[in-house]
């Protein structure tokens, strides 16, 4: 027994990985927080976010971090470049439609910031999950997706924010609900096709 009262065991390739990731996103959550609100640029946003992405994937090729199986490499088919390319376009898309929507600077309150805009997530997660990934829902899961929708609802009455929605307030929901698309299609590659996150 030690005599140091926490004991890590044995840390390795995998930890240190987990934790190099963990202190990228810190700065680059920190440098973000730094810039003052008026002077931000998404496109320089999203540049740095997508930046943070890739070192997830460069950062285990510059450790050489390897699977205990010999026999674990992967070869580029066909099926993998689809399934990559549709990943992609789904990504394209929504910045795409972010970069429509401020060009077009429409002057709705945009629903994305009201609690109707997570009943409308909600209900394209249900339908997607059910097309896409095949999900089974019983009772007690379309009561309690029922229940939300009528709170969300009750919430935004109360506030008052489904006065100030106009039909261009919809616009601002499309980003939202193709992210949503993508993190079905997120899912089902890793479900069903088995590719690593």
């Amino acid at each position: 027994m030690s005599n140091f009262p926490i004991i890590f065991g044995i840390i390795g390739k995998k930890l240190y990985l987990t934790i190099i990731l963990a202190i990228i996103l810190l700065i680059y959550i920190i440098i973000i927080n730094k810039i003052p609100k008026g002077h931000n640029i998404s496109l320089i946003n999203n540049l740095g976010g997508s930046l943070i992405q890739m070192l997830s994937i460069f950062i285990p090729c510059i450790f050489k971090f390897k699977g205990k199986s010999k026999t674990s490499k992967i070869k580029f088919t066909k099926s993998m470049f689809k399934d990559y390319f549709i990943l992609s376009l789904i990504g394209l898309s929504i910045r795409g439609m972010n970069i429509l929507i401020e060009y077009l600077d429409f002057e709705a309150a945009p629903i994305d910031e009201m609690s109707i805009c997570s009943l409308f997530s909600i209900i394209f997660y249900f339908l997607l999950s059910m097309i896409i990934l095949k999900t089974k829902y019983y009772i007690h899961n379309i009561i309690s997706l029922i229940l939300f929708c009528t709170c969300s609802v009750i919430n935004d009455l109360i506030f008052g924010n489904l006065k100030e929605i106009e039909l261009a307030s919809f616009l601002s929901l499309i980003p939202t609900l193709i992210e949503d698309l993508l993190n079905c299609y997120i899912k089902y590659l890793i479900d069903e096709k088995f590719h690593c996150y």
